[in-house]
């Protein structure tokens, strides 16, 4: 038992987590048509970390069988800020935190408008030697897929 109270610690220890809020941007935006949407894909500007963030919301997409191209998620990352890995990870307290702020387009692909545009904001201020600062990114894919998800695409009962 006390090998596995060790192992969960140590294992917390090497886990990088990052809050992530997710920031509705413009309610004006056109109703969708339908509600049996049932999939969706990303596709995210060139730069490499916003191809990163594509790749990793795909993979959530794929992951939660709900990849396909019903909608699209266009991703562009507005900010991201790598911070201090060493202050992350002998000051900690929020010293060094990495940043990023992530603008997500819902679009329907079939008449190509605009159905919502979401803001992630993540920070990520402690992890494996002060973790690594791309899990901001990976962390605002999860949320980004979840919010489109539960609002958008039709529930299964």
């Amino acid at each position: 038992m006390k090998n596995i109270i060790f192992l969960s610690s140590a294992a917390l220890l090497f886990i990088g987590c990052s809050t992530v809020n997710v920031r509705e941007l413009d309610k004006e935006y056109a109703q969708p048509k339908t509600s049996g949407y049932s999939s969706m894909y990303a596709e995210c500007k060139d730069a490499e970390l916003e191809q990163y963030m594509q790749k990793a919301i795909n993979r959530e997409l794929e992951k939660q069988k709900i990849y396909g191209d019903d909608l699209k998620i266009y991703c562009e990352i507005a900010h991201y800020d790598e911070g201090n890995r060493a202050l992350r990870y002998f000051v900690g307290f929020g010293a060094g935190s990495a940043t990023s702020t992530i603008r997500n387009n819902l679009i329907d692909t079939e008449n190509n408008e605009t159905l919502s545009t979401i803001e992630t904001q993540a920070t990520l201020s402690i992890g494996v030697f002060g973790g690594d600062a791309k899990q901001t990114i990976s962390d605002s894919a999860k949320k980004v897929v979840d919010y489109f998800k539960k609002k958008f695409l039709k529930s299964e009962k």
